[in-house]
């Protein structure tokens, strides 16, 4: 035991299984817990950094170097992590190429094999619509038929009506013996509609009239080109051709909606291609029309290479690209009272892997490392990536018996099996799904408050599950309504039975509720009582990556904090709302919750906190990490605690937490893009995460007398497992302050990688600097970066008479 001046009271912090309580008074919080904490944990008793994240691999991005993050998961079946991002589907594999530059981790796209791709041109389709008498209308066609130029002109005379010009010029065109090998006319009411004889072969038409006959000329197919999305592609049955979809510009739309004149206040700009209109922006004249027509004309000047701007005479233009299949980016500024609305309204580019097929020449093109490479004519078998939505900005899995479903709510699902995808016909389109007591359960995407349940799995067989044939029949019926949009589901975890699969607990936005699904004979739910039921009537689930399984347990993020469903349970029996957040209530926010996710890892349930948007997309600053294992003790537990919160380094956020087998990982926003991180275990020496500060904020410390006026004689510090360098702030401050005063900074230096001493027994500092400052009760905050753990921090106080403060002289208080 250590020598006190007898003069000094000591006060102490050393074990600290409480963990950290911020919910409190810290003057009331137990002795081994901490008042507030950033990068810590208890684990063994003891304070010290947490365990440190390394980084397995980067994200993949798109041709323009940019990721929209979707989901990720583990698909626990074939034990891979499988990542949905700009629409592609993504499998972690190690890398072939590990260094100290590159990670030891890779994504690779995950394609659909051995589709069979085959030439779908188009007939080419040209209307001539008559409009008006008085003379000759010619018409002349030109196309190459098996390598010969055939050119003819064929005219009629107006005669009684345009319907009758129009039959009759039909009827000379079929007549015309060359032309039959190029188009065919067809008259309909005042419209010749040609239409080529062979699909693939185009063909050029003019029209030309004289005196006052007037004709119209519409070419429908202007380019020839065709281009078959992915996902219309056939797979191996070459009888079944896709529906093609013509290459159409890029069209965006600006309609102005408001303004008044101010020159050089009330404006509008465009920036197209990250280049703004020069030298200044439009002012807004006149009037919204005549202010688009001046922003139509200044586009045209500059980005006339680009795009084509052209007015509707009402305050709106619409700007074009110039070439069909390229797209540009483009934003709409306005200043002062002038308003606009913007809209893209047929934006396509090519994904990798997209077929083109140009019957102009003819030819066939699939458009592969950033070009389009000749394919010859005939049918070929290539691998496709997934084509879906790039910007969707959540998706969902689900383990079916081996078999991945992919579900994002807009699209026919797809299935992956560990090496390829495919689409899921079987399955209607959903959001969230569980896969539990045999059964897929899944909410319907156009109904988020109706959740269905599918087949029942037979032999094992997936197939078996993933259909929804066993609805509207009989007792069992198909589908059951909530009163609010569900958001998470998951199985009770239980040990009565063989498959550890209880009740289903429905999460909503508002609420919680029951659903008997683990009574497998679908014929009996009719008849059992209470088989659809509320559970906590005001208690909803963040979202379906919040809720996880704690041992029988589950433990979930709420609007209203941190929840456990038995502790739950037991709350509702009583008034006030608990939870599991109360002794960190600051990081748990009430909004932002959607894409929030959770992690039983390690023995610690981790969950995203600080919600922010980043990009568009949700990010989290950090997380809050319970532990369950504070302490070890031979044949118990030791009470679980908060470790605290937990952030990453400076501009680093998450995006995801999730687990893999007992180990957490996160996907985590890197100012250079987004990154895989994986988290070690406790103590484990890593060099990643370099400079994390780390902070103890300790609870009121009084030496047992809080009432009792004293000052601050001396601190030791005893300091053990030191990994690195390491740069100590000392602090304190007294009563109720607000702001912190700088005691000391101490600083250890190792000698080497491998020291022979990780330790300090005992640092004293002296009296703080300056005049003594008196008080009640101290607290004390360490800030450090580098890696130790903190075995005991005791204060010594000296006692102070306080004879002076028997009698007030004054009834009137000055706080300063």
């Amino acid at each position: 035991m250590a020598v006190t001046r007898k003069d000094l009271l000591p006060d102490r912090f050393s074990l600290a299984v409480g963990g950290h309580n911020s919910g409190d008074d810290p003057e009331f919080i137990g002795p081994e817990q901490y008042a507030d904490s950033q990068n810590l944990t208890n684990r063994g008793g003891r304070v010290r950094g947490r365990p440190r994240f390394v980084k397995k691999a980067d994200l993949p991005t798109d041709p323009e170097n940019e990721l929209y993050f979707q989901g990720i998961t583990h698909f626990e079946s074939q034990n891979q992590i499988i990542l949905r991002a700009n629409g592609r589907l993504y499998r972690l594999d190690e890398s072939t190429t590990p260094s100290a530059s590159n990670p030891p981790c890779v994504f690779t796209e995950i394609l659909k094999p051995n589709v069979t791709v085959w030439e779908v041109p188009t007939a080419q389709v040209d209307t001539i619509t008559i409009t008006a008498g008085g003379g000759d209308i010619n018409v002349e066609i030109t196309a190459i038929v098996d390598g010969t130029l055939v050119n003819a002109t064929v005219g009629v005379t107006w005669a009684t009506s345009n319907a009758a010009t129009a039959t009759a010029l039909a009827t000379a065109i079929n007549a015309h013996g060359s032309l039959g090998l190029v188009a065919d006319a067809v008259d309909s009411g005042d419209d010749v509609v040609l239409t080529s004889e062979l699909a693939g072969r185009g063909f050029l038409t003019e029209v030309t009239v004289t005196s006052s006959a007037t004709a119209d000329l519409v070419n429908t197919t202007p380019n020839g080109h065709v281009y078959v999305p992915n996902e219309l592609i056939p797979q191996g049955d070459n009888s079944s051709y896709p529906t093609p979809v013509d290459v159409v510009a890029q069209v965006d739309t600006i309609t102005i909606t408001e303004g008044t004149n101010d020159p050089g206040v009330n404006t509008i700009d465009v920036v197209i291609n990250g280049t703004a209109l020069s030298p200044s922006p439009v002012d807004w004249a006149t009037s919204n029309a005549a202010t688009a027509t001046q922003l139509a004309s200044d586009i045209n000047s500059q980005f006339g290479s680009d795009v084509t701007a052209a007015t509707a005479g009402d305050g709106s233009l619409t700007i074009t690209a110039d070439i069909p299949y390229k797209t540009f980016t483009m934003m709409v500024n306005t200043g002062g009272d002038v308003s606009a609305l913007h809209a893209k309204t047929t934006p396509r580019s090519f994904p990798f892997g997209s077929i083109y097929y140009d019957w102009d020449k003819p030819m066939l093109y699939a458009y592969y490392s950033s070009a389009w490479n000749d394919l010859g004519t005939s049918a070929l078998t290539i691998d496709i990536p997934l084509d879906a939505n790039p910007f969707k900005d959540q998706v969902w899995f689900e383990d079916v018996a081996g078999v991945l479903v992919i579900q994002d709510g807009e699209k026919q699902p797809i299935q992956y099996d560990g090496s390829s995808w495919d689409n899921l016909t079987t399955v209607p389109v959903g959001t969230a799904m569980r896969f539990a007591n045999g059964r897929l359960h899944l909410v319907s995407s156009g109904r988020r408050k109706t959740l269905q349940v599918g087949d029942i799995l037979q032999n094992g067989d997936p197939a078996t599950a993933l259909k929804f044939t066993e609805t509207g029949y009989l007792f069992g019926g198909g589908s059951f309504a909530f009163p609010n949009e569900i958001t998470s589901l998951h199985e009770i975890p239980t040990q009565d039975k063989a498959s550890g699969q209880g009740t289903m607990v429905i999460g909503t936005t508002r609420d919680c509720h029951t659903l008997r699904t683990d009574i497998t004979d679908r014929d009996a739910w009719q008849s059992v009582q209470d088989f659809q039921a509320p559970l906590f009537p005001e208690i909803g689930v963040a979202g379906p990556d919040s809720m996880v399984p704690v041992n029988n347990d589950l433990y979930f993020r709420s609007s209203n904090g941190l929840r456990s469903l038995r502790m739950a349970v037991g709350e509702q029996q009583s008034p006030g709302y608990g939870g599991l957040h109360q002794e960190i209530p600051e990081n748990f926010y009430k909004w932002g919750l959607k894409h929030n996710s959770s992690t039983h890892s390690d023995d610690r349930f981790i969950t995203t906190v600080r919600p922010r948007l980043m990009n568009h997309q949700w990010v989290y600053e950090g997380a809050v990490s319970i532990n369950f294992e504070s302490l070890n003790r031979l044949g118990g537990k030791s009470p679980i605690s908060f470790d605290g919160y937990w952030e990453l380094p400076s501009n680093h956020y998450i995006r995801q937490i999730f687990d893999v087998d007992g180990t957490a990982y996160a996907v985590v926003y890197t100012p250079t893009g987004d990154e895989l991180w994986e988290l070690q275990e406790d103590g484990v020496e890593v060099v990643e995460e370099t400079g994390l500060e780390q902070i103890l904020v300790t609870r009121s410390m009084h030496a047992n007398d809080p009432m009792g006026l004293k000052t601050i004689g001396r601190m030791d510090l005893w300091l053990s497992n030191i990994q690195d360098n390491l740069s100590l702030d000392v602090e304190y401050r007294v009563d109720q302050e607000s702001d912190w005063r700088t005691w000391e900074t101490i600083t250890v230096t190792l000698a080497s990688a491998n020291p022979n001493k990780d330790y300090i027994s005992r640092y004293t500092l002296k009296t703080p600097p300056g005049n003594k400052v008196a008080g009640y009760s101290y607290q004390f905050r360490v800030k450090w970066t580098g890696r130790c753990q903190i075995d005991y921090l005791q204060a010594y106080f000296k006692p102070l008479g306080e004879s002076q403060f028997s009698e007030q002289s004054s009834n009137s208080i000055t706080l300063t």
